[in-house]
Protein backbone atom coordinates (compact mmCIF):
# COMPACT_ATOMS: atom_id res chain seq x y z
CA UNK A 1 0.00 0.00 0.00
CA UNK A 2 2.85 2.13 0.85
CA UNK A 3 4.57 1.68 -2.24
CA UNK A 4 1.47 2.01 -4.23
CA UNK A 5 0.35 5.16 -2.75
CA UNK A 6 -2.84 3.71 -1.32
CA UNK A 7 -4.76 4.11 1.77
CA UNK A 8 -6.54 1.68 4.62
CA UNK A 9 -10.14 1.80 5.46
CA UNK A 10 -11.19 2.68 8.45
CA UNK A 11 -11.34 -0.27 10.11
CA UNK A 12 -13.28 1.77 13.36
CA UNK A 13 -16.26 2.15 11.25
CA UNK A 14 -18.31 -1.59 10.31
CA UNK A 15 -19.30 -0.90 6.74
CA UNK A 16 -23.12 -1.67 5.42
CA UNK A 17 -21.23 -4.49 3.32
CA UNK A 18 -18.31 -6.45 4.22
CA UNK A 19 -16.58 -5.87 0.77
CA UNK A 20 -16.04 -2.85 2.40
CA UNK A 21 -13.16 -2.85 4.61
CA UNK A 22 -11.39 -4.39 1.54
CA UNK A 23 -7.52 -3.47 1.02
CA UNK A 24 -6.89 -2.55 -2.19
CA UNK A 25 -3.60 -3.02 -3.88
CA UNK A 26 -1.53 -3.29 -7.10
CA UNK A 27 -2.19 -6.37 -8.20
CA UNK A 28 0.83 -6.93 -10.66
CA UNK A 29 3.11 -4.89 -7.53
CA UNK A 30 1.86 -7.08 -4.81
CA UNK A 31 2.63 -10.38 -7.14
CA UNK A 32 5.89 -9.21 -7.93
CA UNK A 33 7.19 -8.14 -4.17
CA UNK A 34 5.89 -11.93 -3.24
CA UNK A 35 7.69 -13.20 -6.18
CA UNK A 36 10.87 -11.36 -4.74
CA UNK A 37 10.57 -12.34 -1.23
CA UNK A 38 10.37 -15.88 -2.60
CA UNK A 39 13.58 -15.68 -4.45
CA UNK A 40 15.39 -13.48 -1.66
CA UNK A 41 14.79 -16.85 0.56
CA UNK A 42 16.07 -19.00 -1.92
CA UNK A 43 12.96 -20.79 -2.86
CA UNK A 44 13.13 -22.22 -6.61
CA UNK A 45 8.64 -21.00 -7.83
CA UNK A 46 7.04 -23.24 -10.14
CA UNK A 47 4.43 -21.63 -12.01
CA UNK A 48 0.95 -23.83 -12.46
CA UNK A 49 2.22 -27.00 -11.36
CA UNK A 50 0.39 -29.25 -9.06
CA UNK A 51 1.64 -31.64 -6.66
CA UNK A 52 0.54 -35.84 -8.06
CA UNK A 53 2.61 -37.70 -5.51
CA UNK A 54 4.33 -37.10 -2.41
CA UNK A 55 6.92 -39.82 -1.27
CA UNK A 56 9.56 -39.95 1.45
CA UNK A 57 13.08 -40.92 1.17
CA UNK A 58 15.89 -41.28 3.10
CA UNK A 59 16.45 -37.47 2.50
CA UNK A 60 13.18 -36.00 2.99
CA UNK A 61 9.91 -35.80 1.26
CA UNK A 62 9.99 -35.68 -2.06
CA UNK A 63 7.13 -33.95 -4.59
CA UNK A 64 6.45 -34.92 -7.31
CA UNK A 65 4.70 -32.30 -9.53
CA UNK A 66 3.11 -32.17 -12.74
CA UNK A 67 2.35 -28.63 -14.99
CA UNK A 68 3.29 -26.86 -18.25
CA UNK A 69 7.26 -27.42 -18.35
CA UNK A 70 9.13 -24.42 -18.89
CA UNK A 71 6.82 -22.25 -20.53
CA UNK A 72 7.52 -18.99 -20.87
CA UNK A 73 5.71 -16.54 -18.06
CA UNK A 74 3.98 -13.41 -19.84
CA UNK A 75 1.79 -12.25 -17.06
CA UNK A 76 1.06 -12.46 -13.63
CA UNK A 77 -1.97 -12.72 -11.79
CA UNK A 78 -2.47 -11.65 -7.55
CA UNK A 79 -5.01 -14.76 -7.17
CA UNK A 80 -5.81 -18.14 -9.23
CA UNK A 81 -9.26 -18.34 -11.02
CA UNK A 82 -10.96 -21.81 -9.11
CA UNK A 83 -13.15 -20.87 -6.45
CA UNK A 84 -13.12 -24.09 -5.02
CA UNK A 85 -10.26 -26.79 -4.82
CA UNK A 86 -9.70 -30.13 -2.90
CA UNK A 87 -9.69 -29.96 0.79
CA UNK A 88 -7.20 -31.99 3.29
CA UNK A 89 -8.41 -34.28 5.96
CA UNK A 90 -7.12 -32.80 8.79
CA UNK A 91 -6.38 -33.20 12.65
CA UNK A 92 -9.35 -31.28 13.13
CA UNK A 93 -12.31 -30.37 10.86
CA UNK A 94 -13.33 -26.86 10.72
CA UNK A 95 -16.97 -27.21 10.10
CA UNK A 96 -19.39 -24.15 9.65
CA UNK A 97 -21.05 -24.04 13.21
CA UNK A 98 -17.21 -23.35 14.71
CA UNK A 99 -16.91 -20.84 12.39
CA UNK A 100 -20.00 -18.95 12.58
CA UNK A 101 -20.13 -19.38 16.29
CA UNK A 102 -16.70 -18.13 16.60
CA UNK A 103 -15.29 -20.62 18.06
CA UNK A 104 -12.03 -20.00 19.77
CA UNK A 105 -9.61 -23.14 19.47
CA UNK A 106 -7.52 -24.07 21.76
CA UNK A 107 -4.79 -24.22 19.19
CA UNK A 108 -5.85 -21.45 17.19
CA UNK A 109 -3.09 -19.78 14.57
CA UNK A 110 -5.02 -17.00 12.99
CA UNK A 111 -8.72 -15.00 12.87
CA UNK A 112 -11.07 -15.16 9.96
CA UNK A 113 -13.72 -12.98 9.27
CA UNK A 114 -15.72 -13.40 5.86
CA UNK A 115 -19.47 -14.10 5.33
CA UNK A 116 -20.28 -17.27 3.84
CA UNK A 117 -20.28 -17.25 0.13
CA UNK A 118 -20.82 -20.08 -1.96
CA UNK A 119 -21.89 -20.41 -5.22
CA UNK A 120 -24.10 -23.06 -6.45
CA UNK A 121 -27.32 -23.35 -9.08
CA UNK A 122 -29.69 -22.30 -6.37
CA UNK A 123 -27.63 -19.86 -4.94
CA UNK A 124 -26.19 -18.88 -0.83
CA UNK A 125 -27.14 -15.77 0.19
CA UNK A 126 -24.12 -13.67 1.81
CA UNK A 127 -25.08 -13.85 5.29
CA UNK A 128 -22.57 -11.71 7.89
CA UNK A 129 -21.16 -12.67 11.13
CA UNK A 130 -22.66 -11.08 14.22
CA UNK A 131 -20.83 -8.55 15.98
CA UNK A 132 -18.03 -9.57 18.27
CA UNK A 133 -18.07 -12.98 16.75
CA UNK A 134 -14.23 -13.62 15.52
CA UNK A 135 -13.89 -17.54 14.66
CA UNK A 136 -9.95 -18.29 15.16
CA UNK A 137 -8.37 -21.17 12.77
CA UNK A 138 -6.80 -24.35 14.62
CA UNK A 139 -2.97 -25.69 13.67
CA UNK A 140 -4.39 -29.07 13.52
CA UNK A 141 -6.75 -27.74 10.53
CA UNK A 142 -3.33 -27.35 8.67
CA UNK A 143 -1.90 -30.94 9.37
CA UNK A 144 -3.22 -34.07 7.19
CA UNK A 145 -4.10 -36.55 9.47
CA UNK A 146 -1.56 -38.94 10.44
CA UNK A 147 0.65 -37.33 8.46
CA UNK A 148 4.45 -36.56 9.59
CA UNK A 149 5.96 -33.30 8.67
CA UNK A 150 3.54 -32.14 6.04
CA UNK A 151 1.92 -28.55 6.90
CA UNK A 152 -0.56 -27.29 4.24
CA UNK A 153 -2.20 -23.53 4.01
CA UNK A 154 -4.66 -21.60 2.13
CA UNK A 155 -7.97 -23.25 0.65
CA UNK A 156 -6.94 -26.56 0.87
CA UNK A 157 -7.45 -26.16 4.83
CA UNK A 158 -9.56 -29.30 6.49
CA UNK A 159 -12.85 -27.16 6.61
CA UNK A 160 -16.22 -28.82 5.54
CA UNK A 161 -17.48 -26.56 2.38
CA UNK A 162 -19.67 -23.57 3.86
CA UNK A 163 -16.87 -23.09 6.53
CA UNK A 164 -14.87 -23.64 3.55
CA UNK A 165 -16.52 -20.61 1.25
CA UNK A 166 -15.47 -18.53 4.05
CA UNK A 167 -11.42 -19.64 4.92
CA UNK A 168 -10.94 -19.35 0.94
CA UNK A 169 -10.17 -15.77 0.90
CA UNK A 170 -6.61 -14.11 0.68
CA UNK A 171 -6.68 -12.56 3.71
CA UNK A 172 -7.46 -15.67 5.56
CA UNK A 173 -4.88 -17.48 3.40
CA UNK A 174 -2.47 -15.38 4.47
CA UNK A 175 -2.93 -15.66 7.66
CA UNK A 176 -2.57 -19.31 7.44
CA UNK A 177 0.46 -19.05 5.15
CA UNK A 178 2.39 -17.17 7.84
CA UNK A 179 1.53 -19.39 10.87
CA UNK A 180 2.68 -22.52 8.22
CA UNK A 181 5.58 -20.92 7.49
CA UNK A 182 6.40 -20.53 11.44
CA UNK A 183 5.75 -23.95 12.61
CA UNK A 184 6.92 -25.07 9.83
CA UNK A 185 10.47 -23.43 11.10
CA UNK A 186 10.12 -23.76 14.49
CA UNK A 187 9.86 -27.42 13.77
CA UNK A 188 12.60 -27.60 11.98
CA UNK A 189 14.50 -25.37 14.58
CA UNK A 190 13.03 -27.77 17.52
CA UNK A 191 13.69 -31.36 15.70
CA UNK A 192 9.92 -31.76 16.40
CA UNK A 193 7.30 -31.89 13.61
CA UNK A 194 4.49 -28.81 13.20
CA UNK A 195 1.84 -30.90 14.77
CA UNK A 196 4.19 -30.82 18.05
CA UNK A 197 5.32 -26.98 18.33
CA UNK A 198 4.15 -25.76 21.01
CA UNK A 199 1.60 -22.82 20.71
CA UNK A 200 1.47 -19.91 23.39
CA UNK A 201 -1.76 -19.43 24.08
CA UNK A 202 -1.66 -16.15 25.03
CA UNK A 203 -5.49 -14.73 23.10
CA UNK A 204 -5.81 -10.93 23.06
CA UNK A 205 -9.82 -11.39 23.25
CA UNK A 206 -12.33 -14.08 23.44
CA UNK A 207 -14.24 -14.50 20.25
CA UNK A 208 -17.51 -13.69 22.10
CA UNK A 209 -17.44 -12.00 24.95
CA UNK A 210 -14.36 -9.01 23.94
CA UNK A 211 -13.12 -9.97 27.27
CA UNK A 212 -9.45 -10.83 28.06
CA UNK A 213 -9.04 -14.60 28.11
CA UNK A 214 -6.83 -16.72 30.49
CA UNK A 215 -3.42 -17.57 29.11
CA UNK A 216 -3.10 -21.16 28.22
CA UNK A 217 -0.38 -23.54 27.10
CA UNK A 218 -0.62 -26.42 25.03
CA UNK A 219 1.65 -29.03 25.31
Amino acid sequence: MELDGGTLPNFAKVPQRHWQNQVYTNQFLYAVLAEEKCAEAGVEIAYYEFPQAVTKTEYGWEVTCVGFGTKRLMHLQPETGFRETYRIEGETLITVNDYTSGRLFDDAISYAFYPVDLYTRTGVKPKPLKRGVVPTIPLRALIPKGSCNIIVAGRCVSSDRLANSRLRVQASCMGMGQAAGVAAALAAKTGTTPLEVPVPESVPCCANTGKSSPARRRT
